[in-house]
């Protein structure tokens, strides 16, 4: 017996004796919580795609059913609730989160990235925000942080934390993944890489495909800030420039203003779509700018999501790194 498999036993046995769950469940939790970070040698995934084995590996013992996703004040970012029952045939990573938590926000470009990787695949994402002090539960601050970190999925507001405690969440941020039979599968407090749970996702998709429980891939995802009717969205940086002009980073509008001395606007850096790509002023992209300066004829920005320094050529229009 391994080290690892001693030591799961004596936290189960200690963990049963002092909590009011079922074994199975108990059991089936730890699991996921042992599984989230560990090598995939639990059995729980499939042969990948193209192989010639047509066998579905076998599952793990004792799974439980995930709690239905009851109790929340409103639903955001979706035209109508969520339930298990129209989850069924998806792969599901529910994200318990709360918009004053620095490692939260951490983890939205990791969840950005899951959704545009599996975004032809039957996966959803969606957020649980559960407050952690009373000025976060409402919902209309909940929808303006929707907005200024670029949420595509739906998002529950769970401030009566009925979610939180059906799933017996502890921490900020969690996430939990259900498989597409609607069990709970994985479970990871803290902060995670998208590899990480990438690997656990494409495991549960080809095993649902494997045994035929896979629905279609559904459309989801939404633009949250499709329909803002301010100039500016969070900016979150500004600048005087020699000639008189005021650069603006429009940080959740993804782009940067330059505006005329007058107040008129001038040119507009990048084309409002979220992402990384060089080119002219309309087709390059960014990621939330931030700060600015202007240095020798060439403005510099801060392209915070993107972890990088961008160059704008006021005169030629076009952005590179």
């Amino acid at each position: 017996m391994s080290t690892v498999e001693r030591a799961r036993r004596r936290h189960l046995a200690r963990a049963t004796r002092r909590s009011p769950w079922t074994l199975p469940a108990r059991v089936a939790t730890f699991a996921l919580f042992a599984s989230f970070t560990a090598a995939c040698d639990d059995g729980t995934t499939s042969n990948p795609r193209g192989s010639a084995a047509t066998t579905c590996v076998s599952e793990p013992k004792n799974l439980v059913n995930a709690p239905e996703l009851k109790g929340g004040v409103a639903w955001l970012n979706t035209d109508a609730p969520w339930t298990l029952a129209r989850l069924k045939g998806q792969v599901v990573l529910l994200d318990f989160w709360t918009y004053g938590c620095v490692n939260c926000l951490h983890e939205m470009p990791v969840l950005a990235e899951l959704e545009d990787r599996f975004a032809r695949r039957p996966f959803v994402v969606i957020g649980v925000h559960s407050a952690k002090f009373v000025g976060e539960q409402d919902a209309n601050d909940i929808e303006l942080a929707i907005e200024q970190y670029d949420i595509r999925h739906p998002v529950v507001v769970d401030s009566a934390l009925s979610i939180w405690n059906a799933y017996k969440v502890s921490a900020w941020p969690t996430a939990v993944i259900i498989d597409a039979q609607g069990k709970l599968r994985y479970f990871q407090s803290g902060e995670y890489s998208a590899s990480t749970a990438a690997t656990r996702i494409e495991g549960l998709l080809d095993q649902a495909a494997c045994q035929g429980v896979a629905a279609a891939p559904v459309s989801y995802l939404t633009n949250p800030n499709a329909t803002s009717s301010t100039p500016l969205l969070f900016p979150g940086g500004v600048l005087a420039l020699p000639d008189g002009r005021v650069a603006i980073a429009d940080s959740s509008h993804h782009r940067v203003v330059v505006m005329q001395s007058e107040g008129v606007v001038g040119d507009v850096f990048g084309s409002g779509v979220a992402g990384y790509q060089d080119g002219s002023a309309n087709d390059a992209e960014l990621f939330n700018p931030q700060g600015l300066a202007f240095v020798a004829g060439t403005l510099y920005v801060a392209d915070a999501g993107n972890h990088a320094i961008r160059a704008l050529d006021l005169t030629a229009k076009t952005v590179t790194n």
